[in-house]
């Protein structure tokens, strides 16, 4: 049995989970309402947004509207904010084993599960979620045995604030 498991790694690993994929739904919904932006009568079951199209005032091939260029301004923001931070999050998951080189059983536990912990970032969506979950010493299973101390876990906190998606 163990112990000294931290019990609420799954929880936080699961709460990155549904962040990230809120954001993905979110930006999927923006885009989506970019790309259906001027009403087509020939599809009645397509979305469109009230956009005051004023003949002569709005051009469909244009982004002419205030609200085409939010909409537009929105659509490009939301997908920055979700690829920026999640490119440096599975950046930070490649350099992991260099900022824990000092800690022989971290470095080669590192070694046998980069591969895993790599996907586990790439699933998330989050680094420090995933290194929560490999230390966490749940059911005595090696793979959450990282040999990371709470110490250098704190540490190591700092990737969270400057990657969150």
């Amino acid at each position: 049995p163990v112990d000294n498991a931290t019990w609420y790694a799954p929880m936080f690993y699961g709460l990155q989970i549904y962040d990230v994929v809120s954001d993905v739904n979110l930006t999927y919904e923006i885009v989506l309402a970019a790309s259906y932006r001027e009403c087509d009568e020939s599809n009645a079951d397509q979305y469109c947004p009230r956009d005051g199209n004023i003949p002569g005032f709005d051009d469909p091939n244009k982004w002419d509207t205030y609200q085409e260029i939010a909409l537009l301004v929105s659509a490009i923001g939301s997908v920055i904010f979700l690829l920026v931070p999640y490119g440096f999050n599975v950046g930070q998951a490649v350099k992991i084993p260099k900022k824990i080189q000092h800690n022989t059983m971290a470095r080669k536990w590192m070694e046998q599960y980069q591969t895993l912990f790599i996907f586990l970032v790439v699933f998330c969506g989050g680094c420090y979620p995933a290194l929560l979950v490999a230390s966490s010493h749940l059911f005595g299973i090696s793979f959450f045995e990282s040999g990371l101390s709470k110490f250098e876990l704190t540490t190591l906190s700092n990737i969270r604030v400057v990657t969150t998606v």
